[in-house]
């Protein structure tokens, strides 16, 4: 049984700095991006496409960001060592959630120690702070490059000017259940921010040794100098305690891991007219963990296993799109990604992996009548491991 609390203060409205279409007040969702990096009603998505709201996933109950891709057709969510949470399509993934990109705003958040993979206890999003998350199914994004060979996901959180006031809440339960979070934000002006901390924490799987406990701060800040300008800075920090391995176990043995993340990103957007847009984003991500044991030997002596790992992504990203004709749209953009990992274990040195690469994209709109949409996808894509 858990019981949960909120407290929540009302701010008057801000003054928006642009005028809102019927459409946007008439319309739930008025316009998806992850398809295909333009913006478009869910119908004429090019491939099966998914989107959770605010209030659905309010709706779900979820403790966890995880747990809402339950209601997602072909997804299934599982719990892994170290009570992480495995995302899969259609069961497609080992132990880590694979073969898919996800976004946080924009912000590739795949782990480059896990292969590509995405650590879902690293996010320090907090579940509330999400406005909707949109889900592109299958192999058909080919414009997110080969890491996207399952899906993209997008998680789109709310602005700062949508989070004004102080919100508290607390949820404690049996089997460890203990969440807090609490929320403060402010506007003034064509200025906002927002701060958000708390913790998230449970025993985790009844006869497994993978109790967690995580803490996390969130912040966003937003200034509209002019009505077609935005500058944006989004920032994150973690840090986990995992509960791993097994009891009487040598190889495995009960250890706790230590797990650390932080992410910034700072986005401008220039509004050139209704039809056309640009926005240039450089961001970073560093990744940290320590998961050091020793295992017993028969000669009375122990094997060290040097579990340490750093990791850090820093990317910059360009993209345009246009309105050319009331029938023809398009999309393209350039990227560039630098990644560093050190891990002794895993590449039996001290010294980081270095690897660089870059991209290209191009998407294009067609609609030859008002009940014909084409579109057309292509990426040139260079990565350095990979020549």
């Amino acid at each position: 049984m858990t019981l949960g609390i909120a407290m929540a203060t009302a701010a008057l409205a801000q003054e928006l700095p642009y005028e809102l279409s019927e459409e946007d007040f008439l319309s739930e969702i008025p316009q998806i991006y992850s398809a295909s990096r333009l913006p478009q009603k869910l119908e004429d998505a090019a491939g099966a496409s998914t989107v959770l709201d605010r209030e659905f996933i309010r709706l779900t109950g979820a403790r966890d960001l995880t747990e809402v891709f339950r209601w997602v057709p072909g997804f299934q969510v599982a719990t892994s060592a170290g009570g992480r949470s495995v995302v899969a399509y259609h069961g497609l993934s080992g132990q880590i959630s694979q073969r898919m990109q996800v976004y946080v705003d924009g912000r590739s958040v795949y782990a480059p120690y896990l292969f590509g993979g995405i650590d879902w206890s690293s996010l320090s999003v907090p579940l509330d702070e999400i406005e909707r998350i949109e889900i592109q199914r299958g192999s058909n994004s080919v414009t997110y490059g080969a890491n996207a060979f399952l899906g993209v996901i997008h998680i789109i959180t709310r602005t700062a000017a949508q989070s004004v006031g102080v919100r508290a809440q607390v949820v404690q339960g049996k089997a460890g259940v203990a969440d807090r979070h609490v929320r403060w934000g402010h506007a003034q002006g064509a200025a906002q921010w927002r701060m958000a901390a708390g913790q998230r924490s449970d025993d985790g799987l009844a006869g497994r040794p993978n109790a967690y406990r995580t803490n996390y701060l969130d912040l966003r800040a937003e200034f509209q100098p002019s009505s077609s300008q935005e500058w944006s800075i989004t920032s994150g920090i973690t840090r986990s305690h995992l509960g791993s391995g097994f009891e009487g176990r040598a190889a495995d043995p009960v250890r706790t891991e230590v797990a650390e993340s932080s992410s910034l990103q700072a986005r401008y957007r220039q509004t050139v007219d209704p039809g056309q847009e640009w926005s240039l984003t450089l961001s970073t991500t560093h990744d940290s963990g320590d998961d050091s044991f020793e295992i017993p030997l028969l000669d009375k002596g122990t094997l060290s296993i040097d579990g340490r790992r750093h990791a850090s992504r820093y990317a910059l990203d360009y993209q345009h799109f246009n309105d050319f004709s009331p029938q023809w749209r398009a999309s393209w953009g350039l990227g560039y990604r630098r990644e560093n990992v050190t891990s002794p274990q895993l590449f039996n040195t001290s010294h980081a992996q270095t690897n660089n690469s870059w991209f290209g994209f191009l998407n294009a709109e067609w609609q030859p009548t008002a009940h014909w949409t084409l579109n057309f996808g292509s990426l040139l894509e260079r990565d350095g491991l990979a020549p």
